[in-house]
């Protein structure tokens, strides 16, 4: 899940959208479902999220080590995941 405003997230949502296991969604509909949300700080989200789903904090300047924590967090929730199916 990545917040709604995203005008500078291009990057990130490019990134994301190569990773075959992914699925992003910019919808409050979605966070009820979301293992991960992507957000920045400047962004309420509403009640209605998933209370097990992980957050992870976008920098705008985001670095070559920022991106590699994020994919980290995500190769694990899909490992996670691909077990317990």
């Amino acid at each position: 899940m990545i917040e709604q405003d995203y005008i500078g997230y291009m990057d990130i949502l490019t990134a994301l959208d190569n990773i075959k296991y992914v699925a992003v969604s910019t919808t409050d509909e979605a966070l009820r479902d979301a293992d991960l949300i992507v957000r920045t700080s400047s962004i309420a989200l509403p009640e209605n999220v998933n209370p097990e789903a992980l957050y992870f904090t976008w920098r705008l300047n985001a670095s070559s080590d920022h991106y590699a924590r994020l994919y980290g967090i995500i190769h694990e929730l899909w490992m996670q995941k691909d077990t317990q199916a």
